[in-house]
């Protein structure tokens, strides 16, 4: 069952260059025009940090939720920009669920960078259900950012999603011909500390 938590905006306007570098201020949250797919078991903190990400976004966000894939066709749906995995790591059959879906998702996702995982429920590492290796290695495989984050924490949550967002936002100029490459470098760079 997918679920919609805003309605799209049109894009606003933006010059190719605006938000390639870090902002200078930490606080500023950058704007995005996307439709994100959240993917995961009931308990993974879909529904929690999709209001984190309309707490922070700016402009234009529209967040669609499910448990699994595929979906089913429906030429209505808007063109999804970005997939964020939910994992709990307190449930291992939610590492189940997260690769299995991951085998549904078109490669150019991985291509574009627009995949993101999230390890949820991460504030008691005594009680995780599986090895974080198991995740890591997932990461690794699919070249795809790993975060570990108690999304209960506002504070964690929306620090995070300010940083899924800034990724979103260097995304949206690959369709203008920024290289992926580039966008990786870039990200690594800009959130390397």
């Amino acid at each position: 069952m997918e679920r919609t938590y805003a309605e799209r905006i049109p894009p606003s306007t933006l010059t190719p260059y605006d938000s390639i570098l870090p902002a200078s201020v930490p606080d500023e949250t950058p704007t995005v025009t996307s439709t994100i797919l959240m993917i995961g078991s009931a308990g993974s903190g879909k529904t929690t940090f999709a209001k984190s990400l309309q707490a922070v976004q700016r402009n234009g966000i529209q967040i669609r939720e499910t448990r699994t894939l595929p979906l089913e066709k429906d030429e209505t749906r808007p063109r999804t920009d970005a997939v964020i995995l939910f994992v709990d790591l307190h449930n291992a059959s939610s590492l189940l669920t997260l690769k299995s879906n991951i085998q549904h998702l078109h490669s150019h996702f991985f291509l574009n960078g627009s995949v993101f995982i999230i390890g949820s429920r991460a504030e008691k590492p005594s009680r995780y259900a599986f090895s974080t290796s198991e995740l890591e290695s997932i990461s690794e495989k699919y070249e795809s950012p790993l975060f570990f984050c108690d999304l209960t924490d506002t504070e964690q949550s929306i620090n995070l999603a300010k940083r899924i967002l800034k990724n979103l936002e260097l995304l949206n100029f690959t369709q203008e011909g920024t290289l992926p490459l580039l966008l990786k470098t870039l990200d690594s760079v800009a959130f390397s500390s």
